[in-house]
């Protein structure tokens, strides 16, 4: 009894030895090396009006490293592209409603990693068409 009870034992501490190697070897390969520049971005709707949508792109690069921006719509024509290395970057892009944008994808890439990020933004246009019925007593 003993001798079972001592084998399950050294049986269960090695499981557990090499599951906790195992977990703790996926932690390290699933964390990303150093800060990339492209995670600090955001994408915001700023503004719609009758004829124009607007979205502003931000990005904090502290390091002020090389990055690309660029646009492309819901059949992966590049409507813009550009590079630039500002340390507080801050863009809005304006958009004419009357094209019927539907999807756009904005991709962020750091030249010096090539780590991107993506945004895909849908735009979806509804007509509301409200109608009271109201009932005169005579």
């Amino acid at each position: 009894m003993k001798k079972q009870i001592l084998r399950s034992l050294k049986i269960f501490v090695k499981g557990s030895f090499l599951a906790l190697m195992l977990t703790c070897n996926v932690y390290a390969v699933a964390q990303p090396f150093g800060d990339p520049i492209v995670k600090t971005a955001s994408v915001k709707h700023i503004s719609t009006t009758n004829d124009k949508i607007v979205f502003q792109l931000s990005l904090d690069n502290e390091t002020g490293e090389k990055f690309t921006v660029s646009i492309k719509d819901l059949v992966g024509n590049t409507l813009f592209q550009d590079t630039y290395s500002e340390k507080k970057f801050d863009k809005k892009f304006v958009f004419d409603k009357s094209e019927n944008i539907g999807k756009l994808t904005f991709v962020l890439r750091s030249l010096k990693d090539n780590q991107t990020q993506v945004f895909e933004i849908n735009t979806v246009t509804r007509v509301v068409e409200n109608v009271d019925v109201t009932v005169k007593k005579l």
